[in-house]
Parts: structure tokens; sequence; C-alpha cells
């Protein structure tokens, strides 16, 4: 009975650990496809411009 009572706590303790990084991952994935629209309106912008010089 003790035995699993501390194998469902340290699947709950992995799996909190688990969500808790896949949040961080979740984050850092939102911030790179927010600069990648930047970098996209810029490159975008950059080619107009060049167009235009033409």
């Amino acid at each position: 009975m003790r035995r699993w009572l501390m194998d469902v706590l340290s699947g709950r303790r992995d799996n909190f650990r688990l969500r808790r990084e896949l949040g961080r991952k979740e984050r850092l994935l939102r911030d790179c496809h927010v600069e990648i629209r930047r970098l996209h309106e810029l490159i975008i912008k950059a080619g107009r411009s060049v167009e235009r010089k033409k």
C-alpha cells in the first residue's frame, strides 16, 4: 500500500515537472513565432523598398 502511494506521488511529481516544462516550451515557441512574424514583415518591407528603387 505504501509503495503504491509512493509510486502515485512520484508519478504526479514527474507529471507536474513535465507540464511545467511543456508550458515553458510553449512560451518559447510563442516568442519565436512572434519574432519570425516580425522578421517576415521586415523582409517584405525591405523587398518593397527595393522594388520602388528600380
